[in-house]
């Protein structure tokens, strides 16, 4: 048709980003219509899947809820992986920062649900344990991952397995803690003013320069701060 494009090849193309994202999206859709299927009907049948997932009503605990969740992630891994991949070469850090943030404000508000009636401390091993799943699998699903962590140099090695030390454990714990006891809208702010104590320790160690700019965005943080303490 005159004066119309017929430029089409984004929609099908398995390598571009619209339709990578179209999937990821529609994996995730798919995820929450299944467990809504599940625990509706006395019988589900997914035959899409590869194998049949049949949950009872009666029986229904958390093996069956493990059972279809490994599933469905084995499906949609691949998807995400294919993203990363080609994200690296078409999409800016900026916005993999602004993903990074979107997932990392989702998180606190399933920890805090979960440490309704929990202890911070065991809290954290639960987390811990989740980490650990989700590295293996990201290490099947992708052997250059595996591969190149043990060929990682033991400098290397020790600083980054002391910072997840201090990351994912002490510092979790304290995390925690604050956001069992305190208001999630005012506990996460203030724990991620983290950032301030990077930038001075940046200061000292590696001789990083100070400008006016910085110091303001510094001085904004401890205001933010002092006004939700």
């Amino acid at each position: 048709m005159p004066g119309v494009s017929t430029n089409t090849t984004w929609k099908s193309s398995p390598d571009s980003m619209p339709w990578i994202l179209s999937r990821v999206v529609s994996g995730f859709s798919d995820t929450m219509q299944t467990f809504s299927f599940t625990m509706t009907f006395k019988s589900v049948d997914f035959p899409t899947f590869g194998l049949p997932i049949i949950a009872t009503l009666p029986a229904l605990n958390i093996k069956y809820i493990i059972y279809e969740f490994i599933i469905l992630f084995h499906l949609q891994i691949k998807y995400v992986i294919l993203y990363l991949k080609i994200g690296r070469e078409i999409m800016k850090p900026f916005y993999f920062a602004i993903l990074a943030a979107i997932v990392w404000g989702i998180a606190p508000i399933m920890e805090k649900i979960g440490l309704k009636n929990i202890e911070p401390l065991s809290g954290v091993i639960v987390r811990s344990s989740g980490i650990i799943i989700g590295a293996i699998i990201l290490a099947i699903f992708n052997n250059n991952i595996f591969k190149s962590a043990l060929k990682a140099d033991p400098k290397t090695i020790f600083f980054l397995f002391l910072g997840g030390i201090l990351a994912s454990i002490l510092g979790q714990i304290f995390f925690y803690n604050a956001l069992k006891h305190g208001e999630v809208s005012k506990m996460v702010p203030i724990a991620a003013t983290y950032p301030l104590v990077s930038f001075l320790l940046g200061l000292l160690f590696f001789g990083e320069s100070f400008t006016i700019l910085k110091g303001l965005g510094i001085g904004f943080v401890i205001l933010g701060v002092f006004l939700l303490r």
